[in-house]
C-alpha cells in the first residue's frame, strides 16, 4: 500500500493524483467539522465525482446522518427528505446532491457515530468524561452508532457492488449518547457510575434529537451490522 498527500478541494490537485495512480475504485470518507466544512463535504466530493464519471472509476462518498433534522418520530429511511440543521450536516446534504448530479452511478453511504478503538473520538469523550469529569451525554439525542471495522468492510462490499445513490449504512441499535458512552465504558473498563446525562440546552443551538437510521435497505444485500451492546460484548479485541 502506497500513501498520497492531496488537497481534494483542489481539482488540479485531484486530477494529477488521479493520472498517476490509475485507481478503479475511489472512497472519499473525508469530513470536516468547523473550518473548510463546505469545501470538505460539498465541493471536494462534486470534483471527485465529476472525474470519476469521466473516467469511468466507481466513486463511493461516506455521508452522514446529520442530514436529517430528527424530528421524523421513526428511523429514517434513505428516501427521506433530508433537513440538516447544523452547517456540517448542510454541508454534507449538498455534497450529496452534487455527487448525485455529477456522477448518477456513485453510491452515498449514509452512517453515524463511528467507534471501535480505545484512541478513537468517540472512546477519548468517554475516557474525558470519566476521569476529568466535565462532559456529559445527551439523553435525548439518538444515533445508530456503527463500529469502524464494520463500516469499512460494509463500504468495501458496496463499492465492489453496482448499487447507486444513496443507502444507509449503520449499527442495528438505537441509543442515546448516554447509552453508548456507558456500553464503551464498560467495554473500557471504566467507572460508568462516573457518566453524567443532561437533556439538550436550546440555548447552544439547534440539534438533532432522533437521527437513527433504517438500514433495511442494507440489510437486503446481506449488510446487518451489530449495535454496540452486542459488538463489544466481550471488549476491544
Amino acid at each position: 500500500m502506497s500513501w498520497h498527500r492531496c488537497d481534494i478541494v483542489e481539482p488540479l490537485a485531484v486530477n494529477a493524483l488521479i493520472d498517476r495512480v490509475g485507481p478503479t475504485h475511489i472512497i472519499n470518507a473525508a469530513y470536516r467539522q468547523r473550518e473548510r466544512v463546505s469545501n470538505i463535504c460539498a465541493d471536494a466530493p462534486e470534483t471527485i465525482a465529476l472525474r470519476a464519471a469521466r473516467s469511468g472509476i466507481r466513486f463511493v462518498q461516506l455521508s452522514t446522518d446529520l442530514v436529517f433534522d430528527g424530528s421524523l418520530g421513526r428511523r429514517y429511511r434513505e428516501d427521506d427528505a433530508v433537513s440538516p440543521l447544523g452547517e456540517y450536516g448542510q454541508a454534507k446534504a449538498e455534497g450529496e446532491v452534487r455527487v448525485r448530479s455529477a456522477d448518477p452511478t456513485a453510491a452515498i453511504i449514509r452512517t453515524s457515530l463511528i467507534y471501535g478503538d480505545p484512541s478513537a473520538p468517540q472512546e477519548q469523550l468517554v475516557h474525558r468524561a470519566v476521569h476529568d469529569g466535565d462532559i456529559a451525554f445527551f439523553t435525548d439525542e439518538y444515533r445508530t452508532a456503527v463500529h469502524v471495522d464494520d463500516l469499512a468492510q460494509a463500504t468495501l462490499q458496496i463499492t465492489s457492488s453496482d448499487v447507486m445513490g444513496v443507502i444507509h449504512v449503520a449499527g442495528t441499535e438505537r441509543q442515546n449518547r448516554l447509552e453508548l458512552a456507558t456500553v464503551l465504558a464498560c467495554a473500557l473498563g471504566l467507572d460508568v457510575e462516573r457518566l453524567v446525562g443532561r437533556t439538550q440546552d436550546p440555548q447552544l443551538g439547534p440539534r438533532a434529537s432522533d437521527v437513527s437510521l433504517d438500514t433495511t435497505l442494507s440489510a437486503s444485500l446481506g449488510i446487518t451490522l451489530p449495535g454496540p451492546t452486542a459488538r463489544l460484548a466481550a471488549g476491544y479485541s
